[in-house]
């Protein structure tokens, strides 16, 4: 079975692409927001930031099971693929704006 809509199907596609835009549109808006960081590495200092680290965790989880599904099976739909890719983008700059919206209200409190 295919992840996304059965083969051939145009609605499904259709849904999925419309969903991969609006990650990519939400990417953009936060790209173009602020300077990105220099490194992927970072210590999470606030719950919000934590928790979204865990979803991006989570998420490159499943995108390493469904490369090896695809490996054992030509079934897998390989748009899957691009799609938790790019929402594993999105959560990391989530997790880094939530980092500077939390950094902004601390730096605010000190006043």
């Amino acid at each position: 079975a295919h992840l996304l809509g059965a083969e051939g199907s145009e609605s499904g596609f259709s849904v999925f692409l419309q969903v991969l835009r609006a990650v990519e549109e939400a990417i953009h808006k936060i790209e173009r927001a602020g300077d990105a960081p220099r490194s992927w590495l970072r210590p999470a200092r606030s719950a919000g930031a934590a928790a979204l680290d865990l979803a991006r965790t989570v998420c490159r989880r499943a995108e390493r099971r469904v490369v090896s599904l695809h490996r054992q099976s030509d079934e897998a739909n390989p748009a899957i693929l691009v799609y938790l890719n790019r929402l594993s983008d999105l959560l990391w700059l989530l997790a880094v704006e939530e980092e500077r919206a939390e950094s902004e209200k601390m730096d605010g409190e000190a006043l």
